[in-house]
C-alpha cells in the first residue's frame, strides 16, 4: 500500500472541509431533500400496510416524516403533522379518562385528535359541497375547528375531569362561537357535549365522507418527537400508558380504513425501538401490531454488504451533493491509505462504522467530528492522526449525549455508578462472576441483580459479548438475540475510549 504525501492528505483536506454532512437530526436540516437516501419509503409505508415506523434514536423517523410530508404535498396529498416536541404531555398525564380502564387510558383525547385532524383537511376542499357528509364535517370544522392550528393543545389543555368522562371545553373547538349559535344545527356536537359522542359522530361522518366520495383526495396524518421529553418524565409507567393508548387508537382507525378497503386515509406513527419494545410489557394487545410495524435498520451484517449498504450510499449522497470534483463516493476523500498505520484489511469506512451502532446520525457526527479536526489542525491534513482525534470528540459527544440520553430513563441519578463500573472493568474481555463482583463493589442496587444491569448494558449496545472462536464481537444491534452469559464480554470500543476521557 502505497503512502500518501504531505500535499496528498492537504489535498484531502480540502475535499472534507467542502463535503455537506448536514444535521445530524433530520428535524431541521434545510438541505435534507437534496441528499436524502430514499429507501422505498413512500411505497413501504404509504402504500402498504406499514404504519408504526420504529427504530433507534439517531435512525432517520423524523428525516423520513419530513421526506413524506414532502412527497405526499407534491402527490396532492393533505398532510397533517402532529409534532409532539412541545405538546402539554404533563396536562395529558392528569387527565386519565375514568370510563376506559388502565392502559386505555387517554383515548378518547387521541381519538378527537386525530379526528379533528382529518376533519380540518376535508373540510379544505371546495369541491365537495353536494356531498352531505362533506356539508357537515365542513360545518363542524367551522364552527368548532377555527382552533385548528393548535387542536392538539387546546384539546387537552381545555379538557375537563368529569364523573362521567372527560367533557371539551367551552372553547376547546369552538373558534369563539357561542354553545347557542353552534348547536342551532342538529347535524354538529357542542364541544361541550361528551368526549366520547364527539367522537363517534365524528368518526362515522369522515368513514362515511371517505366512502361516498367523488375527489381523489388523500389524506395523512404523522405523528413525531413523541419521546422528545422521555427523560423528564418520572412517572414512566403513565407515559407508557399514554403512548399505548395512541397506538391503539391509530391501530383501531387504521383497521376501520383497511375493512373498507379505504386508501384515502392513513395515520402513522413514528416512536423508538426501546419505547416500542417496552410498551410489550405493560399490554398484551401491542403484539397485534407487529404486521404494521416498519423497522428502520442501517446495520451492516457481513462482508459483501460494506461495499453497498445503505450507510455508504447515505454519506455518498452527502458527498455528490456537495459538489466535489471527482468521484463522489466515500473513498474520494477517505482513501484506505488513510489508515496505513493500521491493517490493510480495514478501510477507513468501516473504521468509522464500527466506532457507531451502525444509525446514520452516529456516522454523519464523526464525519463532522473529524471535519472540525481538520479545520482546527495547524498542518490542516487529513490522515490517520486526525481521524484519531476526532473519535476521541466523537466519543465524548457519544457517552455525554447520545448514550446518557438514551440510558438516564431507565438509570436515571444511578448513571455515574454504572460509568465508575464500566471504567473499572476497562478494556480487555471478562467473564460474568468478574462482572458479579465488581457491580457488587462499585454499583451494587443500580438494578435488582448484576445480571440485569449486564442484560440491559447489552440490550443497549454498551456491552457486547466476545465470541473468541470467531475472535469477534457478538453486538445487539447485530443480533437481537439476549447476551450469551457462558461467553466472555467486553465494553464497545467508543465507550471504551469515553471513558478514558472522563
Amino acid at each position: 500500500m502505497a503512502s500518501l504525501s504531505t500535499s496528498e492528505k492537504q489535498a484531502l483536506a480540502q475535499k472534507h472541509k467542502r463535503v455537506r454532512f448536514g444535521d445530524i437530526a433530520g428535524e431541521g436540516d434545510p438541505d435534507l431533500f437534496s441528499y436524502f437516501l430514499d429507501e422505498d419509503y413512500w411505497d413501504t409505508i404509504i402504500q402498504s400496510d406499514k404504519y408504526f415506523v420504529i427504530g433507534r434514536k439517531g435512525t432517520g423517523k423524523s428525516a423520513i416524516y419530513r421526506f413524506l410530508e414532502h412527497e405526499a404535498r407534491s402527490k396532492g396529498y393533505f398532510v397533517s403533522n402532529q409534532d409532539f416536541g412541545n405538546f402539554p404531555f404533563e396536562k395529558l398525564l392528569q387527565l386519565t379518562d375514568d370510563t376506559f380502564g388502565k392502559p386505555n387510558q387517554y383515548q378518547s383525547i387521541w381519538l378527537n385528535i386525530i379526528l379533528n385532524s382529518f376533519v380540518a383537511q376535508v373540510a379544505a376542499l371546495d369541491e365537495e359541497g353536494e356531498n352531505d357528509h362533506w356539508k357537515a364535517l365542513k360545518q363542524y370544522h367551522s364552527q368548532f375547528g377555527t382552533t385548528l392550528e393548535n387542536a392538539h393543545k387546546e384539546v387537552v389543555t381545555r379538557t375537563d375531569k368529569k364523573t362521567r368522562g372527560l367533557r371539551l371545553g367551552a372553547e376547546s373547538l369552538s373558534g369563539g362561537f357561542s354553545r347557542e349559535s353552534a348547536c342551532e344545527t342538529k347535524n354538529v356536537c357542542s364541544p361541550e357535549d361528551n368526549i366520547t359522542q364527539v367522537n363517534a359522530k365524528l368518526q362515522e361522518g369522515l368513514l362515511q365522507y371517505l366512502l361516498t366520495a367523488s375527489t381523489e383526495a388523500r389524506f395523512i396524518v404523522q405523528f413525531d418527537r413523541l419521546d422528545d421529553n422521555y427523560n423528564t418524565y418520572q412517572q414512566k409507567t403513565s407515559y407508557y400508558q399514554l403512548i399505548i393508548s395512541l397506538c391503539k387508537v391509530v391501530y383501531m382507525l387504521n383497521q376501520s380504513f383497511r375493512q373498507r378497503r379505504l386508501v384515502s386515509a392513513r395515520v402513522i406513527v413514528y416512536l423508538r425501538s426501546d419505547i416500542y419494545g417496552a410498551l410489550q410489557k405493560y399490554d398484551a394487545e401491542s403484539s397485534r401490531w407487529g404486521d404494521f410495524v416498519y423497522k428502520l435498520n442501517w446495520v451492516v451484517r457481513n462482508q459483501t454488504d460494506w461495499e453497498w449498504c445503505a450507510l455508504r450510499r447515505m454519506i455518498d449522497k452527502r458527498i455528490e451533493a456537495s459538489g466535489i470534483a471527482d468521484k463522489k463516493t466515500f473513498d474520494a476523500i477517505f482513501p484506505p491509505e488513510l489508515m496505513e498505520r493500521r491493517s490493510e484489511k480495514e478501510d477507513v469506512f468501516k473504521y468509522i462504522v464500527n466506532r457507531t451502532f451502525h444509525r446514520p446520525r452516529d456516522v454523519i457526527k464523526f464525519c463532522k467530528c473529524l471535519q472540525e479536526e481538520v479545520k482546527q489542525s495547524g498542518m490542516g491534513m487529513l490522515d490517520y492522526a486526525s481521524i484519531r482525534n476526532a473519535e476521541k470528540a466523537y466519543a465524548h459527544w457519544f457517552m455525554h449525549e447520545e448514550l446518557k440520553n438514551e440510558l438516564n430513563p431507565v438509570l436515571n441519578e444511578k448513571l455515574d455508578a454504572v460509568y465508575r463500573l464500566l471504567k473499572k472493568i476497562g478494556k480487555g474481555t471478562f467473564l460474568f462472576g468478574e462482572f458479579e463482583k465488581t457491580y457488587r463493589e462499585v454499583a451494587g442496587g443500580v438494578m435488582k441483580s448484576a445480571d440485569d444491569l449486564l442484560r440491559y448494558l447489552y440490550s443497549v449496545g454498551i456491552v457486547q459479548n466476545y465470541d473468541r472462536s470467531t475472535n469477534s464481537p457478538k453486538a445487539s444491534h447485530r443480533n437481537e438475540e439476549d447476551c450469551d452469559p457462558n461467553l466472555p464480554f467486553q465494553l464497545f470500543i467508543t465507550v471504551i475510549v469515553g471513558l478514558e476521557l472522563r
